[in-house]
């Protein structure tokens, strides 16, 4: 199990950061650290293969939270943030 991961891509000058922690609702609340301004994209995949957006925000002060409210009735999810 991989609770945090950090795979920066080479072409993206400053890549963002996830931090995602289990609440106790059994929801996923995911923080986004990236660049202030910039708009990012949180997809969420079930298997690693397939990826689906779940989330549009735009970092106005570097960081954003958001909270899944389909995680508590999957059994695996795994998460990214991408920049359209």
């Amino acid at each position: 199990f991989i609770d945090n991961l950090y795979l920066p891509r080479p072409d993206v000058p400053a890549a963002a950061r996830l931090a995602i922690l289990r609440l106790p609702t059994q929801q996923h609340r995911i923080v986004v650290q990236g660049r202030p301004g910039r708009p990012y994209v949180i997809e969420a995949s079930e298997n690693l293969l397939g990826w689906s957006p779940v989330f549009t925000n735009p970092a106005d002060n570097g960081s954003f939270l958001w909270t899944d409210p389909q995680a508590p009735g999957l059994p695996l999810r795994f998460y990214r943030a991408v920049t359209p």
